[in-house]
């Protein structure tokens, strides 16, 4: 008989949202399992500040950053809430999103501790959305939801779950971020699918936000899951940034060579990346990792990060796709087709030492 534990860990949305239908799983046995793997791994890992002990019907349990659900439920988690979804707590955020210094380490909470990698504890984390990448990554929760300034949520590359930054399309966290990148609250999840069950949830017009007013314009109708296609890498045209890829393979660590391609996706102004889309014919840029988060973030751009392999430690890393604004569906079938053809993902196995 195959284990509960072990149909619920790697399971989608889609997956329970037929198990309640077949009535094989309850929403409290759904629940009860990731409140136990929380008890069982938050010891170490450190990505929950605070479990809920509730334990109401749920289709969906996630598990949403503190910075942004510290002053209660807000317009995505009404949405959520809506949907059938339910908090399970709140997950732990590098000290100050990350702009306290430079020295201080990813993943650094000082209400929870050093966040960890769940594939290993030498890992990194990276990102101010370290909590809510741990949680998704290691099963502590079905679906997450980070915030974005510039690289948070697509830069967590050495835990990499799903991710989505879509930045225009959400309603804004309620702290306070920079004037000039207002902080967006998307979803980290473990597939693609799940990340755009909860884009489709949580899109839509904020009235006390502008910036969501223009971009509805963007949402298609009918939402967001039926570009979840098996086709988008052969029906689109994509330019990778090859001088990067090459360097890296040529180096053990990060060279001049690499420095100065970092540097010069680092100084790509808006009115360059639009160019370089538009004149070229392009469907949406291949980044590796998250090397080109703050093109983006700049000019309010979308993009999609997927796990795309492991290194010699057996820590994931990941492709980033990026476009101009509105290409949401075309970013999701291209991330779709890629994760559907590799089938990368691995959940963490937690043999190191320190688990």
């Amino acid at each position: 008989m195959v284990s509960l534990s072990f149909t619920i860990k790697e399971a989608t949305v889609e997956d329970f949202q037929l198990d309640f239908k077949s009535k094989s799983l309850t929403s409290r046995q759904l629940v009860e399992f990731y409140r136990d793997e929380i008890l069982r791994l938050n010891q170490s890992l450190k990505a929950v500040i605070e479990a809920s002990h509730s334990v109401p019907c749920a289709w969906n349990p996630y598990s949403a950053q503190g910075q942004h659900c510290n002053k209660g439920s807000n317009e995505h988690h009404a949405k959520l809430r809506q949907a059938g979804a339910i908090i399970l707590g709140k997950a732990s955020l590098t000290e100050w999103a990350n702009f306290r210094g430079n020295t201080m380490p990813d993943g650094w909470c000082a209400r929870s501790g050093q966040g960890k990698n769940p594939y290993s504890t030498e890992g990194g984390t990276c990102g101010s959305s370290s909590g809510p990448a741990i949680s998704a990554a290691a099963n502590l929760a079905a679906v997450t939801l980070g915030t974005e300034t510039d690289g948070s949520i697509l830069c967590p590359l050495a835990i990499r779950p799903s991710s989505v930054s879509e930045l225009p399309l959400v309603s804004p966290a309620e702290q306070e971020s920079s004037p000039l990148l207002p902080d967006r609250t998307p979803p980290i999840c473990r597939t693609v699918a799940d990340t755009v069950y909860v884009l489709d949830a949580i899109v839509g017009e904020d009235l006390n936000d502008e910036a969501t007013i223009e971009a509805s314009k963007y949402i298609p109708k009918g939402g967001y899951k039926q570009f979840l296609k098996i086709d988008g890498l052969k029906r689109n045209r994509l330019a990778l940034l090859g001088d990067l890829f090459l360097d890296d393979q040529n180096t053990t660590g990060i060279g001049e060579k690499k420095k100065d391609a970092i540097q010069k996706l680092a100084n790509m102004s808006r009115d360059g990346f639009e160019k370089l889309m538009t004149e070229n014919n392009l469907d949406a840029l291949l980044l590796p990792f998250s090397y080109g988060s703050s093109i983006l973030a700049t000019g309010q751009h979308p993009g999609i990060i997927v796990p795309a392999g492991y290194d010699t430690e057996g820590l994931p890393f990941g492709l980033s796709f990026g476009g101009l604004k509105g290409s949401e569906p075309t970013l999701i079938q291209i991330a779709y087709d890629f994760e559907q053809a590799t089938k990368i993902r691995r959940p963490p196995t937690f043999t190191h030492s320190s688990y």
